[in-house]
């Protein structure tokens, strides 16, 4: 297949009379080597004397730091997930704001759910692999003699991991594709792998273009985009103008009390109960599948989170910065009563 994530100059070929250009030169790639290699980009570089650009195919391998915390919607299928959740829960028993209270729990929870996932799930490929073998194995020896009960047990129990291993496996590869028609669907069609593929190029970024330089390096991106979004949030001196005298739509009394009044319990819950569970996790890692069927835990605190938010008309720096969902709730709360 060709390759066309083409980075650097528009075009690979130029005649001398500097009017006629055009894209002659191309890069092949075949499946099997693109899904080897992972994440590549293709640029085109400067040229010198000839009429022809240097094309070099970079393979990423740039280290953008750790990554983030991501829930794993099939985590919750694991018969020994609650129990984990739940001691894990109960460990923290700090002191503070709610905010903050839920924050470090839940901290505490992602480090743990992270070794847990490692032990159950890491390699899972490898894992897969070794069970088809030892169960292959296990069918060629029943195939020249009866087997005994221990080996019949552990062939079971084989399967048994084997399809747990499995259903992991797609799982994780429907919530990455982030498909919802395809939410109990088949992972091994073209259109799965082609929305993963493309999620995947969207959300990468393999360079960027500043003042007509490219900017590669997770350092140098960094400092670009700090410095860009700094420029676009200052706030620049100039005259306002003033809407002394224009009639504005005012609000009720009834009307604003509705929006200032204190949240329930039901009303939280009948939110939190129409969000979607299979929806990208926010940026603490945690999807609503999570919440959803952890709500026995969390309902009380979040309560309490949201009445001291109302009276005191504050959250905790710490809050804000690892729980911006909760924020997003609010805000669809507000709106929702307007």
């Amino acid at each position: 297949m060709e390759y066309h994530k083409v980075l650097g100059r528009r075009f690979t070929w130029y005649h001398p009379n500097g009017r006629s250009m055009s894209r002659i030169d191309r890069m092949l790639i075949s499946e099997e080597w693109n899904r080897y290699w992972g994440e590549t980009t293709l640029w085109v570089l400067h040229r010198d004397v000839s009429d022809h650009c240097p094309l070099v195919l970079k393979v990423g391998g740039w280290d953008w730091g750790p990554r983030s915390f991501r829930f794993n919607n099939f985590w919750l299928e694991n018969k020994n997930f609650k129990d984990i959740v739940e001691e894990c829960w109960t460990t923290y028993q700090g002191g503070g704001w709610m905010g903050f209270i839920l924050k470090e729990k839940l901290k505490l929870l992602k480090s743990r759910l992270k070794e847990w996932n490692k032990a159950e799930y890491g390699g899972m490929e490898v894992q897969i692999t070794k069970l088809k073998e030892e169960i292959e194995e296990l069918d060629i020896r029943g195939e020249g003699s009866l087997l005994d009960e221990d080996e019949v047990w552990s062939r079971k129990e084989k399967f048994s991991n084997l399809w747990r291993l499995l259903r992991a496996k797609d799982a994780l590869v429907v919530q990455r594709s982030r498909v919802r028609w395809l939410k109990e669907g088949d992972a091994n069609t073209k259109i799965f792998h082609n929305c993963m593929k493309a999620r995947s190029c969207s959300n990468s970024v393999r360079a960027l273009y500043v003042n007509g330089e490219s900017v590669q390096t997770p350092t140098e991106v960094r400092r670009v985009v700090v410095e860009y979004f700094r420029s676009q949030v200052r706030e620049v001196p100039n005259d306002r103008p003033y809407l002394d005298g224009v009639p504005f739509d005012r609000l009720t009394e009834d009307e604003n009390r509705s929006l200032v009044e204190t949240f329930t319990g039901e009303e939280i819950k009948g939110v939190v109960k129409d969000c979607d569970g299979n929806k990208s996790p926010g940026p603490d890692g945690f999807t609503f599948a999570f919440i959803k069927k952890f709500w026995y835990l969390l309902k009380d605190k979040v309560r309490i989170m949201f009445d001291q938010f109302h009276v005191n008309e504050v959250i905790p720096k710490s809050f804000r910065r690892s729980l911006k969902v909760e924020i997003w709730w609010m805000e669809c709360w507000w709106l929702m009563r307007w």
